[in-house]
């Protein structure tokens, strides 16, 4: 895995708290006091419970949604919610919806990501269709170029929506959940895919999963959301060490749960050990 270089920096928050906000009545705070960096060719997972708040952390980061309190900076530049063609040109965001587009090219709609580079017109140029061609063949998909969109797999429209984000040029990839409606070999792939672009590329990608074991062999770092807020991060390898995991997913009340939760990341630990 990379090994990112001091003093280079794409994305640090300060003091940050993420929720949601009210008119008329005090805001509802998932987490606070958050200060996280990303430096330049990391892989960070991010994992956590439901509910913990996981894509509520990736929208705030990514502008599109106000912070409680703090502040996100991206290449030293503010990230804020009402500055929509300024933030696109520093991140690219992949969520986890389902796009349903009819009559559009795999071409077509990546193209779409050079929106923040194009005329008043929406018009691409030499430059920008030499990118998208580039962008597809990253994602290994340079024969589907007049394919519709909406006739892919769900690993090739994953891998479509990827190289729209890889086409924005940016420094830093927010994906929610990439692996959210794939099967097992496509996990795998999409994985494997988002390790090869960060060290071949030196792009930043921040990635929320619930496939424990494919982000622990992927990510450089791990950041684990607990429910109430508390963040943990550290290296993999680290936070397989201690308690961070069961911590982190042990939250029901249920004895038996709890002791299943406890079994399953002893036989996590173990496996890590062997290999």
């Amino acid at each position: 895995m990379s090994q990112p270089q001091p003093n280079n920096m794409v994305l640090e928050s300060h003091d940050l708290a993420i929720g949601y906000l009210y008119s008329g009545r005090l805001p509802l705070v998932l987490a606070r006091h958050l200060h996280l960096t990303i430096e330049r060719g990391q892989v960070i997972g991010l994992l956590g419970p439901n509910g913990s708040g996981k894509s509520t952390l990736l929208r705030t980061l990514a502008g599109l949604q106000p912070t409680i309190s703090g502040s996100v900076k991206v290449m030293g530049q503010t990230i804020r919610s009402n500055q929509v063609r300024q933030t696109a040109r520093m991140l690219s965001v992949v969520l986890t919806d389902r796009i349903d587009v009819r009559n559009l090219t795999v071409f077509q709609l990546v193209s779409m990501g050079r929106y923040p580079y194009t005329d008043w017109l929406g018009r691409a140029g030499s430059n920008d269709n030499d990118r998208i061609r580039t962008a597809l063949e990253q994602v290994r998909l340079q024969s589907y170029s007049n394919r519709f969109f909406n006739e892919l797999s769900d690993g090739e429209q994953q891998r479509t929506l990827l190289a729209k984000a890889l086409v924005q040029d940016t420094p830093l990839i927010i994906l929610d959940e990439p692996t959210a409606h794939l099967d097992l070999s496509n996990r795998i792939s999409i994985m494997r895919l988002l390790r090869t672009l960060a060290d071949e590329t030196g792009k930043s990608i921040l990635f929320s999963t619930h496939d424990l074991d494919l982000a622990i062999h992927t990510a450089d770092h791990l950041w684990l959301l607990q429910k109430g807020g508390v963040l943990l991060q550290g290296k993999p390898a680290e936070l397989m060490a201690g308690e961070a995991f069961e911590d982190t997913f042990r939250t029901g009340t249920n004895e038996a749960d709890q002791n299943m939760v406890s079994d399953y990341f002893r036989s996590l630990k173990k496996r890590s050990v062997e290999e």
